[in-house]
């Protein structure tokens, strides 16, 4: 489907929303553009910092290091604009179900693309509730086979621990009393945690 809006696309610069996911404000388009005009930048792909949306509690997220990138995703793809000529060039990757994102961007990143961080909250993406862990499994062995033929087997056993270590998490967040179950996640993240008031 994103590959299909690529195509149809005529304006300039594209940017991927899921259902559940909106931009920061209404300024945000704006925003962007005043700062690409003020400092006369020419950019590739620019991104910026993220709210997740746990329910009704809003967590922030700034990006890593673009350097990082060759490692992990250091964004989010609800936060990031692209030239849409490059995006005509580079689809998304079909074999990837939950890391075309990351495999899209890394590429970018290697073709020598140019980065921009701009230090404003672009999108609140809503954290889906109810993912099964069948898809959490997938999805962290996909984000591993991008870098498979570079790792090691103690890689590859520090992956299955990792998938065990979240497996447990996710059946002991189902077990326990969703009220006490949302008292842990607070207190785990109460440096992150924001006010946030809809717009």
């Amino acid at each position: 489907a994103m590959n299909k809006a690529i195509k149809l696309s005529r304006c300039e610069w594209l940017i991927f929303m899921n259902c559940g996911d909106t931009f920061y404000n209404n300024e945000v388009l704006k925003d962007v553009s005043l700062v690409l005009k003020k400092n006369n930048e020419k950019p590739d792909i620019i991104y910026g910092k993220t709210l997740f949306r746990y329910k009704s509690v809003f967590l922030k997220s700034i990006p890593l290091p673009i350097s990082k990138i060759e490692k992990e995703m250091v964004f989010c793809h609800q936060s990031s604009f692209v030239l849409s000529e490059i995006l005509k060039n580079n689809l998304f990757d079909l074999q990837y179900k939950y890391a075309a994102d990351y495999v899209m961007m890394r590429k970018l990143y290697f073709q020598k693309k140019e980065f921009l961080y701009l230090d404003l909250y672009i999108s609140v993406f809503n954290q889906v509730e109810g993912s099964t862990l069948n898809n959490f499994v997938r999805s962290a062995r996909e984000r591993y086979s991008v870098h498979e033929k570079n790792k090691s087997f103690l890689a590859k056993i520090k992956l299955e621990l990792y998938i065990i270590r979240m497996a447990i998490g996710i059946i002991i967040k189902r077990i326990i009393p969703e009220e006490l179950s949302e008292k842990i996640f607070v207190n785990k993240y109460s440096d992150r945690i924001v006010e946030y008031e809809e717009k």
